[in-house]
């Protein structure tokens, strides 16, 4: 019988936490950062609880590096270096390079967990004893953050506080043309990092901070394409707006359940591009506007919920359309339009409304490389002046600063959406040979820009999705696995705060929203919080190819308060 099926229920519910925080890595190292290396811990215990042993270790890592601003160093080199080196630890941590070097032990009787730890550190090397333990095992992530936390504050110098940087902000806005506005210098101030800990309540089945999970909608016999998230109506519950080649869609969740509140059918050739919503008419409402493409021709659309019932605003515009928050401005309306020669002209502009007309404002200062589909506009370092987030045709992301010169690149790819357009356009004749030019795009996922854990700074959430090589054939992709990423901009890179791993599925579109707690149900402990909604499709595990594919909606709820703690 598998170890998995031999393991009691609690046990089976420890070991998914501990495989789930796992996989939120500690974020990736600074120059100046101080390494840890820690050493495989052992067991006393009448029964196998190998998973014991390696949940924990990764755990204590993880806790470690956000709290203390740590590198870990990989547990594959810590335990080839045992394999072939002497039980000196100090001669042990020299070989690894490590500042501090972590050993201990687990005892386990009847339900009672133990855990012995030993941190040597200093030029001496010096040994400082600690012990945890837990009655039961599903106490042990709690216990594991109080140790932690004792650590970081009794041997690890705490990160020693930051002295405000004076940054000048230049006079030039690629957000505008109007004549350039002097700022005041603007001081940054130091960020929270213990992100990692609040992700691991998703995979717990107990409440930690106050976080609740993943709330699971019934398949929907529809393939989504995009979706967004806001109050239509006023009523102050957000509700989910999803498209698909069949209609716009719009539910409401009333606590673990779905209801359906209204639809709109258009026909079904329609390729919808992007969905955003925004109340652009001050009504306390917010709008649907929806990107569409009939082949390579532009047919937008702007709906409005009023009485339970979806109407258009405006229908079949010759725009590419989406609404985006501009800081300085708030939320306007985007649009490109189909060039002569190419799929998209060049510019991207401020869209007017008059009527059921679209008409071309001013145009945005972007990097070459932006489209209406690609970019985000958002300040991520607090200097009142906005970066630029964009993915390129490869799928990497990129920073441009706010003059359009690019200061980095990611090395991973990002954003696979899964959609696209294409353009088959005649071009002329040669020898009576018919010439036609071909032109396909990709429509990369959403970038979602927030300040989720309240440091006053905005963050970016995007989606990945990858496709493995098929157990059976080398050359066929199976289902796709998505996941989720917290990203941060420290001013050189960006740094991974958090991320949510192997979503079944495919990730069709995403959005996160500040968790809005009302005061007379706020605990004492929140902070902040945001609430991740994703579309998932997927399709059936047998002849999937050719049966409709399936939509689910999972909503979580993020507590960041940690990072505060």
């Amino acid at each position: 019988m598998p170890f998995f099926c031999q393991l009691h229920f609690p046990g089976k519910i420890l070991l998914f936490c501990l495989l789930f925080v796992g996989i939120i890595s500690p974020t990736t190292s600074l120059a100046g950062q101080k390494n840890i290396a820690i050493l495989p811990l052992k067991i006393n215990a009448a029964k196998d609880v190998a998973y014991l042993q390696e949940g924990i270790r990764d755990i204590l890592a993880n806790r470690l590096a956000t709290l203390a601003d740590l590198r870990v160093i990989n547990k594959d080199i810590v335990d080839r270096a045992i394999a072939n080196s002497s039980p000196d630890y100090n001669a042990l941590s020299r070989s690894l390079k490590a500042d501090y070097l972590i050993s201990g032990s687990i005892s386990i009787f009847q339900e009672n967990i133990s855990l012995d730890i030993t941190v040597y550190s200093g030029p001496e090397f010096t040994p400082h004893y600690f012990h945890t333990s837990a009655s039961q095992e599903g106490e042990i992530i709690k216990s594991l953050d109080q140790l932690a936390s004792t650590i970081n504050k009794e041997v690890i110098t705490p990160p020693r506080a930051v002295t405000p940087v004076t940054v000048s902000s230049k006079t030039s806005s690629p957000l505008t043309t109007s004549q350039p506005v002097a700022t005041t210098p603007v001081q940054t101030t130091p960020r929270p990092r213990d992100i990692a800990r609040s992700l691991a309540n998703l995979a717990s089945p107990q409440e930690l901070s106050g976080t609740s999970g993943g709330i699971k909608s019934p398949p929907i016999k529809l393939e989504a394409q995009a979706i967004d998230v806001g109050d239509l109506n006023g009523d102050g519950r957000a509700e989910i707006v999803f498209a698909s080649g069949y209609g716009v869609f719009v539910y409401q969740r009333f606590g673990n359940s779905f209801k359906e509140l209204s639809n709109i059918s258009f026909k079904r050739s329609l390729r919808v591009l992007a969905l955003t919503l925004a109340d652009l008419d001050k009504d306390g409402c917010k709008e649907i506007y929806l990107s569409t493409a009939d082949e390579d021709k532009p047919l937008s659309y702007g709906l409005t919920l009023k009485e339970g019932n979806l109407s258009f605003i405006f229908k079949q515009a010759p725009w590419y359309i989406k609404t985006m928050n501009l800081p300085g401005e708030g939320w306007v309306l985007l649009g490109q339009q189909a060039g002569k020669k190419r799929l998209l002209d060049p510019a991207v502009y401020r869209l007017n409304r008059r009527g059921t007309e679209l008409h071309a404002g001013e145009s945005l200062g972007l990097p070459k490389d932006a489209n209406l589909f690609n970019f985000l506009v958002a300040d991520l370092d607090g200097d009142k002046r906005s970066e630029i987030s964009l993915i390129d045709s490869k799928g990497y992301l990129n920073i441009f600063s706010p003059d359009r010169q690019l200061l980095w690149k990611s090395k991973n790819k990002y954003g696979d959406g899964g959609k696209s357009f294409n353009s088959s356009k005649f071009v002329g004749d040669s020898d009576y040979t018919l010439q036609f030019d071909w032109e396909r795009m990709q429509i990369p996922a959403r970038l979602v820009a927030g300040d989720i854990n309240g440091d006053g700074v905005a963050d970016i959430i995007v989606s990945r999705n990858l496709s493995f090589p098929s157990e059976f054939f080398e050359d066929m992709e199976s289902e796709p696995v998505g996941s989720i990423h917290g990203l941060t901009w420290t001013g050189s890179t960006l740094r991974e705060l958090w991320h949510i791993n192997d979503f079944a599925g495919y990730i069709a579109d995403h959005q996160m929203q500040p968790l809005v707690v009302p005061e007379k149900e706020r605990p004492a402990w929140f902070k902040s919080g945001g609430e991740l909604t994703v579309c998932l499709v997927t399709a059936s595990p047998v002849l999937g190819r050719l049966l409709p594919k399936k939509t689910t909606l999972l909503v979580y709820k993020l507590d960041f308060s940690a990072s505060y703690q």
